[in-house]
């Protein structure tokens, strides 16, 4: 499977006054239309269940945690997974 940077995300002042799953919506499709990658994959903080909601109702499945350094202390992550190969479920190879 191809993987793409996104070396341009959206501005954030082209984000703002977006709910949280509108701007969610527009990076996937912005991220679709510039790369149409087979997948999109991203880590949430654990700790960051609204995020995880937001992604969930998104489409993207969990696929895995993993623990990651970062503001000074280990932090654990969920990995998502949209799968846009087949109808936006994430592919059962990758569940863990």
């Amino acid at each position: 499977m191809r993987c793409s940077s996104w070396e341009n995300p959206p501005a954030p002042e082209a984000r703002r006054g977006d709910s949280p799953q509108a701007a969610s919506e527009k990076a996937s499709t912005m991220g679709k239309e510039r790369f149409a990658p087979p997948a999109v994959r991203l880590s949430v903080a654990s700790f960051n269940r609204r995020a995880v909601t937001v992604y969930e109702r998104a489409g993207f499945q969990i696929i895995g945690e993993e623990k990651v350094r970062t503001n000074g202390g280990i932090y654990n992550f969920i990995k998502m997974e949209l799968d846009q190969s087949n109808g936006n479920q994430a592919s059962d190879s990758k569940r863990h």
